[in-house]
């Protein structure tokens, strides 16, 4: 949960892009609930780029 509040906050499209892979490849684990990435439901859609969509999109996808 540390790392998608980190995602949510974070600034710099860098970080965020390599903070939402990481929480990516820590879903493909499946050790972790869709509660866990929670946080990134706050981020506006119209911020983000591509690829941080694309990342954000499958995240959100667990809960369905």
């Amino acid at each position: 949960m540390t790392l998608a509040t980190a995602a949510a906050v974070e600034t710099d499209r860098d970080c965020r892009e390599n903070t939402l892979h990481a929480l990516g490849e820590l879903a493909d684990t499946g050790l972790f609930g869709t509660e866990f990435f929670e946080p990134i439901r706050h981020l506006d859609p119209n911020t983000l780029d591509v690829n941080e969509r694309e990342y954000v999109d499958a995240l959100l996808e667990l809960d369905r």
